[in-house]
């Protein structure tokens, strides 16, 4: 089996923790001339690091509109309803949620909803996704994990479409999938 050629000059890449002067001037030179490619901007930057590292750093931490902290409600059942949808197509699923990354999403799914899910049954959790869509506020995770909401009449057509709050995961559910 061949090997692949390595991404950059391995004598002078530094490895490890970024250092803020780093990201600095990362985030200096892209905020000033844009990243192009990728593997010219560690020599322009002036970064002993390699191409790969400088755009994963960038596109992972540093862009200017990436979204920090905990998902909100809304973002959680897109994330559950995507999922069932798409499976464990992370960047697909990340691409409906403004400033989440792939990574950030699959980190969240098996460290947080994989738990969620497997105390509650799939359907619990529609109807208690059907009611948030329709304006119903959830206390805690209790829209997920609530044994007490009965199971509504015909809830393959009325679980999954009923969305109007969330136009974009509409749109996926009836097919328009990019």
């Amino acid at each position: 089996m061949a090997h692949r050629p390595a991404c950059c000059n391995k004598q002078k890449v530094k490895k490890g923790l970024w250092s803020p002067e780093e990201d600095e001037k990362l985030i200096k030179y892209i905020s000033t001339n844009g990243h192009g490619s990728w593997s010219s901007v560690p020599r322009l930057a002036g970064l002993e690091r390699c191409g790969k590292s400088c755009r994963l750093r960038w596109l992972n931490y540093l862009r200017p509109d990436l979204k920090r902290g905990r998902f909100s409600p809304r973002e959680e059942a897109l994330v559950i309803e995507l999922h069932s949808i798409l499976g464990n197509r992370w960047s697909r699923i990340a691409k409906h949620l403004p400033g989440r990354t792939d990574n950030e999403v699959k980190n969240f799914w098996n460290s947080t909803i994989i738990s969620a899910l497997s105390d509650s049954s799939f359907k619990t959790w529609s109807l208690g996704f059907e009611n948030f869509c329709k304006g119903a506020t959830p206390q805690g995770s209790g829209f997920i994990n609530n044994p007490s909401i009965p199971e509504p009449p015909n809830y393959e057509t009325n679980a999954r479409l009923e969305c109007h709050e969330m136009p974009e995961l509409f749109e996926i559910v009836n097919g328009s999938i990019n």
